[in-house]
């Protein structure tokens, strides 16, 4: 029986098809809606179900391996005669991102964007080639992805994710061909040769550096032939690359793997070092171009190379072989004849290896080779009681299938990218790619170099007996509108942006009910979202955008509140047409603040206090940010919020403290450490003792700093009372200050008690309500939660897995956890750990991590979950920060769907009816917490945020303020920014002093000589050290003497 495909058909319990996003040799990609409307990419493999076997094995393997900067197989299951694959989607991949750079006039993307992308993949790639991977029957696996190149890295977040590592064991399974559905222009030679080993997947990732770095590949040739004839016999043209890089990329592009680097890590480490050699030579930068030489064991002659360049096309090929040329627009050239090779047996591979290859899809192997015998996954049937979990609640974050381009929007199809490329009949020499069987992007050999732009042509004009066209509406708009003067671009950009933060913002810039979508972010605007989507806006063209088209032509945004007037569509339209520029952005003109009127202000505020007052009064300040003059005043009201918000979610105390602003620009505010309970076991000292940005101010050069400074330390009783609002907010809110402030204790049960909640009994009892699904915003396997009453409002605790099979399918083992006296021990859920989410006597909410044991963790496993938004810097989620960013409005909203698919009977599913209640009743539960929440959230945030301008916003409508300011801290320090951490209004003064101070260079500075960053790790990090970098740099310009507290 054949499984229809169609929208609306659910082929998996809860997964509703919505749209095809592609099809190829292999079967169809669907865009399809999860439980809890997440959209996900399904895709439907044919199998013959006889044969399905080793295919289901392999994908148990890759299904359980979690990295990162690997995109993940969310689930697969065998319906009917299809494989089924769910995965995530995705933003654009390496691939456009290098169509962009040329696009702006660039060879390829910037060195040193491309060299942190490098590093990620590096990871990625040493973690799937590891012997590390479980498989099943008790050996450990390394995985060769086999398909590596821009088309299958994706940018999420502005980190890559490598995709197509799921379902290459499928396809290299239906080819039956031991060379596999590799793309030819990134091969590996011995992969040709079928041949594998540890090194393989290096020269691939060599091979992509080479054509994003210079945006034309290595090995070239007139067709796939002479494309894998160059891997086997030439050596690669690397003359666009530098020297030091060119000698790097050599021994990665060696034909014997052996050659190669250990591994892809020792590779990316050997450039990082080439390009440090480039920049430290005098006249570094690309070289001129190589001889295109040849491999001593392969050719001898000049002559015979020219020859198979020239000539080197199989003429034995069959018809099906032949016919594949065509599907890829390749031209066969009927002057050449067959050269007689050295290798007769390699001109056989080659010819069944372009077959292979040109079928389409990617291939990956295991190594070793799976044992046989191995049971296959359960089929999945149609009725629900024996449906498997699956993804499920939350909003998703912007992740890629193997074969989608795209879409992490949960907006109509007009908005959101697609997910699939259509395969081209043919390629014009002026066109991109044409797609692969599998839909993915293949660039052939006639066009491999360089990506060409294809946008959308412009619309042809209506018939004059035609309806107006309603893509020309923004001119018809403008039609009936008051006369007005002439506007300047200027102008209409300042309204513009006006009218997008009132009516978007909301939605695409708070909320990002689009994933990655900021309405006021001018560089995502104008991106290009892949041939099938148009860009949000085209320059002078409102009829190409996507953002008119809803705006102006659907005219059904925004969705709800209020609407925009005819007018207001107009001056879009206009505004698109006159260049949609954005006004331009000047620096904040404000006055500097030192250290000396912060050490003032401190003074004045400790002087009229009662000396056993003064103790316990310390302070915060963002004079540092206020200095920096790219810092917008309404990121200063977001630092503001986020000490705010930071201080009172490390209390025990019942009422909200409202930190005090003590200066008329408000850069300092003070605390009485009583209010938040930090009087007791000397919290303030725990926080000093990991503070990096401690100087002492009694020992300068100017007199009126000294006597402040001394007298605030005798006033305050301590030499350091005020600490950095950015470094605060970015630190005390994870590991181990989280911890230590909060008084988390060790073992989860210890703070159970103390919030009065007993899991176990609330299980027997019935006293907690549950829920489970099969995803959420920062886990792909299955989740359950219980909210539990707690003395201070409710106590949730969510349950992860690993895997969702066996026992953390919970559609059979919903009653879990295990624990003495469970009495449904058979129908118990087995998981790999939690986050527990309560709320505090103030109102906020505190989190933790633990295991499986209920013991707390500094970081979720990564195999588990992760954050996308890399709001602790990576995508590991830390207990707090990630936790505060994630939960911006307290409890996320969810659908339990495992009493829709309950796979239990008799006592066990009475048990399930009163433990899982209704949506109704859980919403209501979810409504009451977050109501809680948000009124504590304004009483401690809404005097920094709602005012001015947005006086009348809810609390729900600002940015999470310290995830916001943690993820701004973490970015890399430029001149400017250094500059203003050390109150230096010019930037060109501090360049100056450190072109004229060695030390200072040997410090790490030296970069910002040629305006490049320095990492904000190496500039504040303790690790190791009595004093930060800072410190040290501080204290050579004479700015302080650093403090450090132990």
């Amino acid at each position: 029986m054949t499984l229809s495909l169609a929208p609306g058909v659910m082929p998996v319990p809860g997964y509703s098809l919505s749209r095809l996003l592609g099809r190829g040799g292999f079967g169809e990609v669907w865009e399809a809606v999860a439980p809890g409307g997440i959209r996900v990419a399904m895709k439907f493999v044919r199998v013959n179900p006889q044969e399905a076997g080793p295919e289901e094995r392999a994908l148990e393997i890759v299904s359980n391996i979690r990295h990162p900067h690997l995109l993940d197989i969310q689930f697969a299951a065998r319906v009917e005669d299809y494989l089924v694959i769910a995965m995530p989607l995705c933003e654009k991949s390496l691939w456009d991102r290098l169509r962009e750079c040329r696009e702006q006039g660039l060879p390829g993307l910037p060195r040193d964007e491309l060299m942190g992308y490098m590093d990620e993949m590096a990871s990625a790639v040493d973690y799937l080639n590891e012997p590390r991977h479980e498989a099943g029957d008790g050996r450990k696996v390394g995985v060769q992805h086999r398909d590596i190149k821009p088309h299958n890295i994706f940018l999420v977040g502005g980190s890559t994710r490598l995709a197509d590592f799921g379902v290459a064991k499928i396809l290299e399974g239906r080819a039956g061909e031991h060379t596999g559905n590799m793309s030819p222009h990134y091969v590996a030679p011995e992969v040709l040769d079928g041949r594998m080993c540890q090194q393989t997947d290096q020269y691939s990732l060599a091979m992509t550096y080479c054509h994003l770095r210079t945006g034309r590949l290595p090995f070239r040739g007139d067709s796939i032939s002479q494309v894998i004839y160059a891997h086997l016999h030439q050596l690669a043209d690397l003359s666009g690359l530098p020297e030091p890089e060119q000698r790097v990329v050599t021994r990665s592009l060696a034909k014997e793997p052996d050659d190669r680097w250990p591994n892809c890590r020792a590779f990316v480490r050997a450039l990082q070092a080439a390009v440090l050699h480039e920049e430290s030579s005098p006249a570094h930068g690309a070289v001129g171009p190589l001889p295109m030489t040849v491999a001593p064991s392969r050719l001898e002659t000049a002559s015979e190379t020219r020859l198979a360049l020239s000539s080197h096309q199989p003429s034995s090929l069959d018809s099906r072989t032949q016919s594949l040329y065509q599907a890829q627009g390749t031209t066969q050239r009927a002057d050449i004849g067959s050269p007689a090779p050295a290798h007769p047996w390699r001109n056989r591979l080659i010819g069944g290896g372009i077959a292979a290859i040109l079928a389409g899809g990617i291939a990956f192997a295991l190594l070793p080779l799976l044992r046989p015998g191995k049971a296959p996954l359960s089929p999945v049937a149609s009725q629900p009681a024996e449906a498997v979990s699956r993804p499920a609640e939350g909003t998703l974050a912007p992740l890629a299938s193997s074969d989608t381009l795209s879409t992490s929007s949960p907006s109509p199809p007009s908005l959101a990218r697609s997910a699939l490329k259509p395969e081209p009949p043919a390629a014009p020499e002026d066109s991109p790619p044409p797609t692969d069987a599998a839909g993915s992007s293949q660039p052939p050999a006639e066009v491999a170099d360089s990506p060409v732009d294809r946008r959308p042509p412009p619309a042809s004009p209506p018939p004059v007996s035609a309806p107006p066209d309603r893509d020309r509406e923004p001119l018809q708009l403008a039609a009936l509108a008051t006369p007005r003067t002439p506007e300047s671009a200027a102008d209409l950009a300042v309204k513009a942006q006006g009218l997008l933060k009132k009516y978007c913002y909301r939605c695409h810039g708070v909320r990002f009910e689009v994933p990655g979508f900021n309405v006021l972010d001018h560089d995502i605007l104008v991106a290009n979202r892949g041939e099938e989507e148009q860009p949000y806006v085209v320059s002078g063209k409102p009829d190409e955008s996507a953002m008119w088209e809803r705006v102006g032509v659907e005219k059904d945004m925004p969705p709800s509140g209020p609407k925009l007037s005819d007018a207001d569509r107009a001056l879009i339209g206009r505004w698109i047409e006159a260049g949609a520029t954005f006004p331009t952005a000047n620096p904040v003109d404000r006055p500097r603040k030192g250290e000396q009127e912060i050490l003032v202000a401190i003074r004045d505020h400790l002087r009229p206090l009662r000396e056993t007052d003064r103790a316990f009064r310390r302070f915060f300040t963002i004079h540092n940010l206020y200095n920096n003059k790219s810092i917008s005043d309404d990121d200063l009201r977001l630092a503001r919020a986020a000490v705010a918000k930071l201080i009172n979610s490390l209390s025990w105390k019942p009422d909200i403290a409202v930190p005090k602003a003590i200066d008329r620009e408000q850069t300092v505010f003070a605390i009485d450490l009583r209010d938040v309970g930090w009087d007791e076991h000397d919290r303030w000292n725990e926080l000093l003792s990991h503070y990096p940005y401690g100087l002492k101010h009694d020992k300068g050069e100017d007199q009126a700093t000294r006597d402040a400074a001394k007298e605030v330390y005798a006033l305050a009783q301590t030499s350091m009372p005020y600490v950095r609002a950015d470094w605060f907010v970015a630190n005390a809110s994870r590991p181990p200050l989280y911890h230590a402030l909060l008084e988390i204790p060790e073992n989860l049960q210890v703070l159970e008690k103390k919030l009065g909640v007993d899991a176990c009994a609330d299980f027997l009892r019935n006293k907690l309500v549950r829920a489970g699904f099969a995803t959420s915003g920062v886990s792909s396997q299955n989740r359950l939660v219980d909210r539990h009453p707690a003395s201070y409002g409710a106590y949730w605790k969510s349950y992860d897995f690993k895997k969702n099979e066996g026992t953390g399918n919970l559609f059979r083992f919903p009653l879990g956890p295990v624990f003495e006296g469970n009495p449904y021990a058979r129908q118990a859920f087995e998981h790999a750990g939690g986050e527990i989410v309560f709320n505090l006597p103030n109102g906020l909410q505190g989190y933790v991590l633990v295991d499986h044991k209920d013991q707390r963790i500094d970081v979720g496993p990564i195999e588990v979950v992760g954050d996308a938004l890399k709001t602790a810097g990576t995508s590991a989620i830390v207990p707090g920060l990630s936790c505060m960013a994630c939960h911006q409005l307290g409890i996320v909203p969810f659908k339990d769907t495992i009493r829709e698919g309950l796979a239990v009977a008799g006592a066990a599913a009475e048990k399930v009816e009163m433990l899982y209640p209704e949506k109704a009743a859980m919403d209501r539960f979810i409504t009451k917490d977050q109501n809680r929440y948000l009124a504590a959230l304004e009483e401690a945030t809404g005097a920094f945020l709602i005012q001015g301008e947005d006086q009348e916003k809810s609390i729900r409508d600002f940015p999470e303020a310290v995830g916001a300011v943690a993820r701004a801290y973490l970015k890399d320090l430029g001149p400017e920014d250094v500059a203003a951490e050390f109150g230096v209004s010019d930037p060109k003064e501090l360049v100056a002093i450190i072109r004229a101070n060695k030390k200072l260079r040997q410090l790490g500075l030296a970069p910002l000589l040629s305006g490049a960053a320095i990492k904000r790790t190496d500039w504040d990090s303790l690790e190791g050290r009595a004093i930060s970098t800072f410190q040290d740099v501080a204290h050579e310009l004479g700015f302080g003497t650093p403090y450090r507290a132990y």
